[in-house]
């Protein structure tokens, strides 16, 4: 996860993404993820009222206005993940901030109680489990609707997995960072690529043995 803002930036535009035209214009979409009826310009940039008349499905946005979206709606996610971060029971990590900030990124600010279309709902469940420390329940309360048997994932599970797992990656680093231990992901010590490895070994132990054997005979 991101450890600056520079970072972060990069960040958004690779998971975000952008819809342009034939001409590489950026140009305002209907993002199939967001409600119907909402249009995204720019980088997840989610247009207000006022936008979706100056800009309807299908207008060129300016570079200009472009920059700025993405200036101002990381300012506001950045703000709010540091607002959220001060009611948490251990103190996050700058890396951590980031880590939320995305999060406010993609879904709202508002996460936590309401649904991206503003209606009641959000992830009160996770959040609960953050602010106290639980950060397996918060695990489990972000990817299912059922946590207590890991069943009936979430919308956002569904819909877009690679953001879940950039934030389940961020809690578990930062669970390792209150215990004083560093977090190492679990495919990089796959029992798979330890069988590789050992059989790896064992064969060059074998061909080493047999080499020497010779200079006893």
């Amino acid at each position: 996860m991101a450890a600056n803002e520079q970072e972060f930036l990069a960040h958004i535009k690779k998971r975000e993404g952008t819809e342009l035209n034939v001409k590489n214009q950026h140009i305002s979409y209907e993002d199939k993820i967001k409600p119907q009826g909402y249009l995204t310009g720019g980088y997840g940039h989610l247009l207000s009222k006022s936008e979706i008349k100056t800009y309807p499905a299908g207008t060129v946005i300016p570079i200009a206005v472009v920059d700025q979206w993405l200036i101002d709606d990381t300012r506001k996610a950045i703000a709010a993940a540091r607002q959220q971060g001060s009611e948490m029971k251990d103190t996050p990590t700058e890396s951590f901030i980031y880590a939320l900030a995305n999060v406010n990124f993609q879904l709202g600010t508002e996460w936590r109680t309401k649904n991206a279309d503003g209606s009641p709902g959000g992830f009160k469940g996770a959040w609960a489990a953050l602010k106290s420390g639980d950060y397996d329940s918060t695990i489990a309360n972000i990817r299912f609707n059922n946590p207590g048997i890991n069943k009936n994932p979430t919308g956002w599970q569904i819909q877009t997995e690679n953001r879940v797992d950039d934030f389940e990656l961020a809690i578990r680093e930062f669970k390792g960072a209150v215990n004083g231990i560093k977090y190492v992901e679990e495919s990089s010590f796959s029992l798979n690529q330890l069988e590789k490895n050992a059989k790896k070994g064992y064969g060059k132990l074998k061909s080493m043995v047999k080499e020497y054997s010779q200079y006893g005979k």
